[in-house]
């Protein structure tokens, strides 16, 4: 082979290979997407779930929440995390895309997708599709001091403005819980983005419009979700994440 083809040969070469490189470098970031994960500590078929529900939200514009329900408490374990609410509000949604069906793990994106909540290759399809969605933002900010939260929400862009719930997420960061009894007896888990409370916020029409509110929240809480869903659909239509001051 001639020097002036084997220099060639190596240029070709490495241009591909920085090429490909790039290529798998750059990802497309889309629009945020909204996670919700049902889980419970008492359910074996749960951590798989929740390990995978910290990975997702790593990904840019993925915001999670991890929702423990309360309905396997009375089986030896009491879920350190569990909510009435949680459960609560998992069978609103069952109602709307589950044709009524609760289970855990379950995972809810964006209100619009449902399925079982360790099916990653369901997870990274229906997080995929939802980016190419867009959400209202919910803007505003949480005073520790004065336990005040003032948020403006946006006008919709959607001309029927259908009626929306909001709800308030307080959220902890991470916990690891030991797990003494039940299903899962002598497992450690690290649970992350934990609901520590929830909150009804009433009605929203979908026009502007601002509010202020006086809220004591939980003494772990590390930052709030505010989620306005569709009261038909149960569709994400705006989302604000603030931390707390």
């Amino acid at each position: 082979m001639s020097l002036f083809k084997a220099l060639s040969l190596v240029t070709l070469l490495c241009g591909t290979f920085l090429w490909s490189d790039a290529k798998a470098n750059s990802k497309v970031v889309g629009n945020p997407v909204i996670l919700e994960l049902y889980t419970s500590q008492g359910c074996s078929s749960c951590p798989p779930a929740d390990r995978l529900f910290a990975e997702l939200i790593q990904q840019p514009n993925v915001i999670g929440v991890a929702c423990h329900v309360d309905y396997w408490d009375y089986l030896s374990w009491k879920d350190t995390l569990s909510l009435e609410a949680c459960t609560k509000r998992q069978r609103d949604r069952a109602g709307k895309i589950e044709l009524g069906r609760v289970y855990t793990p379950n995972l809810v994106v964006n209100g619009r997708h449902s399925f079982v909540g360790s099916s990653s290759s369901k997870a990274k399809k229906a997080i995929k599709t939802e980016q190419s969605r867009v959400l209202s933002e919910i803007k505003g900010s949480y005073n520790s001091t004065t336990r005040t939260l003032e948020y403006t929400l946006p006008q919709l862009a959607s001309s029927e403005m259908p009626e929306s719930t909001i709800t308030l997420f307080a959220i902890e960061n991470e916990r690891v819980q030991n797990i003494g009894r039940g299903e899962n007896s002598g497992k450690t888990v690290k649970y992350v983005r934990n609901a520590l409370a929830l909150k009804n916020f009433g009605v929203w029409d979908g026009k502007t419009n601002k509010k202020s509110s006086e809220l004591t929240l939980p003494e772990k809480t590390n930052s709030i979700l505010l989620l306005a869903n569709d009261k038909k659909t149960g569709a994400v239509l705006a989302y604000g994440t603030f931390k707390l001051n």
